[in-house]
């Protein structure tokens, strides 16, 4: 299958409107073959690191020199940050290793699953 062919796949299988799905079929067949296979690798490269709906970034990447992928990777890290209640008690316990009085109340007042709940909701 050629590359645009496995671009129009795409595209009619991703979770898109049809106006959007219309968008990038017209303008995705008036690139060149360089920049078509330039998307079709960073669509592939993009459903591998786990990030959906990929057209839309890949496209604005290629044709507009939008760094795409890295601001994906990035929304990533930092959602994974978010989820570490752990790691995210231990660096404030570090902190503020002279104010244990402070994490003290807060133990006071929370379970353990309430004060995870409550530092994802403050978190994000």
């Amino acid at each position: 299958m050629d590359t645009f062919e496995e671009l129009k796949r795409i595209i009619t299988n991703e979770k898109l409107d049809d106006k959007a799905k219309e968008f990038y079929l017209s303008n995705i067949s008036t690139l060149d073959k360089e920049k078509q296979k330039s998307i079709l690798d960073l669509v592939v490269k993009m459903n591998n690191a786990g990030f959906k709906n990929n057209i839309p970034a890949a496209y604005s990447e290629v044709t507009e020199n939008i760094p795409q992928f890295a601001r994906m990777s990035i929304f990533k890290e930092m959602q994974k940050i978010v989820r570490d209640i752990e790691g995210n008690l231990e660096l404030a316990d570090e902190f503020y290793e002279e104010d244990s009085e402070l994490l003290d109340k807060f133990n006071d007042c929370f379970s353990e699953n309430e004060a995870q709940k409550f530092l994802q909701i403050y978190t994000k």
